[in-house]
């Protein structure tokens, strides 16, 4: 055939697996004919039959050309002897290993360069969390030694334990920003949904800030009325972090005249509803050099003023990715000296569920009512001063107080007890020699079946979803984070007294 076409739909055939910017080119036999021959007159091709196992020359010989054709063309096959074919698998099998080699090679630069990188920005991080955890922590502990100094003078007093509590707080929201972004690292952060409408969680936490901005003399607009009555699924812990956090730093950034506004809508009904929040501030806005690295964990922008403001550089890591768990989308507009905007736009489903907000409300407002009077509790924690704090707290509300700092004593205390004697066991999680999660197994396992059905609240600073799930699989009926918010404390107390 003197087109050569068998020969050229191969070498076509062969092609179809190409995918670089010639692709096109190699489309069609004409074009392999004319690519294969245009500059030359001679060429070899070896290849392995992978069939056969064995290494095929095949070589090409223009004979004679015509206008724009080869109308002759001598082509030659030959199978490789033995040693050859042995040297071409050998060198083949050079050339896999030494282009892996380099594959390999790039990757571990480059993740050396990106580990690096992420140590440059923890070193920074852990610098700053050295100088932002010290200023609450210098408040806590001036203040408290004034307030033993003056307990006589009520106005210092009161005045004294409210920045207490205003520092502690902050204390708290710093550790909270380095325990998300830990979740969020491992993977262990969770998107928890429930009934819930958009538009009342948004002027909550509008109302959250809106003191402070007035405090500071920053003006503060909220424009939420095109949010509808919708009830959607939505996890509003995770919610109000995004919102707070974008407000937090409106606030934080734009001085005292300046002017923040939050504006959310409904865009569109589909059969998802798409919600669009704004936060806008006329701030110090932010450089083009620091928007890239905007979402990278601690990362904070490097002028005068954010280096007084303090915070962990996390919060907006935390932000995008709990936006990306809800599947939506973040972005910024922004110039340095003129504030910035950031736009939300959250896919929610609707939800025919009625809101549980009120049932919590009235659940709370029958815990803290009720009257607590001969009932004990058996309190558990190998810190004397949270042993103190509990006991307070407890007596407060009518409680009878029994107090060990050991899992192996509470063991022997239920074992050594007549049902009704205690009513219900706080139990610490981590505690030298036994567990709170070993010792609520052993009084779980009791031969006494009403002591071994007396209800055992977790108090841990082991808060992580994990950790709650680990104290429910030991036989625990709750779980309190600490540091206990005492309502939730004496809520979770009162569902499960009996």
């Amino acid at each position: 055939d003197p087109s050569c076409k068998d020969l050229l739909e191969m070498i076509v055939e062969k092609l179809k697996g190409v995918v670089n910017e010639n692709r096109e080119l190699l489309s069609g036999v004409d074009e392999v004919r004319t690519i294969t021959f245009k500059d030359c007159d001679r060429r070899e091709i070896v290849y392995k039959d992978e069939n056969n196992n064995q290494w095929i020359r095949v070589n090409y010989h223009v004979i004679e050309r015509g206008q724009g054709t080869i109308d002759r063309l001598l082509i030659t096959t030959s199978i490789m002897d033995d040693q050859s074919a042995q040297k071409l698998d050998a060198d083949r099998l050079i050339a896999s290993q030494k282009a892996e080699l380099e594959d390999r090679q790039h990757m571990l630069l480059n993740a050396i360069d990106e580990a690096n990188r992420a140590n440059r920005a923890k070193t920074v991080f852990f610098s700053n969390m050295s100088h932002d955890i010290r200023t609450p922590m210098s408040a806590i502990t001036g203040f408290s030694r004034l307030a033993m100094e003056e307990l006589d003078d009520k106005e210092h007093l009161e005045e004294y334990l409210g920045k207490i509590v205003s520092a502690g707080d902050h204390l708290m929201n710093l550790i909270n920003d380095i325990l998300d972004m830990s979740r969020i690292e491992s993977g262990k952060m969770e998107i928890s949904t429930s009934p819930v409408l958009l538009r009342d969680i948004t002027l909550d936490c509008a109302d959250m800030v809106r003191e402070e901005m007035k405090e500071k003399g920053v003006e503060f607009i909220t424009d939420i009325k095109d949010m509808g009555e919708d009830r959607v699924e939505c996890d509003k812990l995770r919610f109000r972090q995004i919102l707070i956090n974008l407000l937090s730093n409106a606030y934080k950034f734009t001085p005292k005249g300046g002017k923040v506004t939050l504006i959310g809508k409904l865009l569109e009904r589909r059969d998802k509803l798409i919600y669009e929040i704004r936060v806008k501030d006329t701030g110090i806005g932010m450089s083009e050099d620091f928007i890239r690295n905007i979402w990278e964990a601690y990362s904070r922008e490097k002028t005068s003023f954010v280096n007084e403001t303090q915070g962990t550089g996390l919060g907006m890591a935390i932000v995008r990715n709990i936006i990306n768990m809800m599947q939506g989308t973040i972005d910024i507009k922004t110039e340095l000296g003129k504030g910035s905007e950031f736009i939300i736009v959250l896919p929610m489903e609707p939800s025919d569920e009625a809101i549980e907000d009120q049932d919590k409300d009235m659940a709370v407002e029958e815990a803290m009512n009720r009257s607590y009077d001969g009932k004990t509790i058996l309190v558990v924690d190998d810190t004397p001063i949270n042993l103190k704090l509990a006991e307070r707290v407890l007596v407060r509300f009518g409680f009878n107080v029994k107090t060990t700092n050991s899992g192996v004593d509470a063991v022997e205390i239920i074992k050594d007890s007549k049902p009704g004697d205690i009513d219900l066991i706080l139990m610490d999680v981590l505690m030298p020699v036994m567990d709170g999660l070993e010792a609520t197994k052993r009084i779980r396992a009791l031969k006494d079946e009403e002591l071994s059905k007396i209800p055992i609240i977790a108090m841990t600073a082991n808060a992580f979803s994990s950790d709650i799930d680990e104290a429910l699989s030991a036989g625990m009926n709750a779980h309190v984070p600490k540091p206990f918010v005492k309502e939730d404390l004496i809520t979770k107390i009162n569902m499960n007294l009996k």
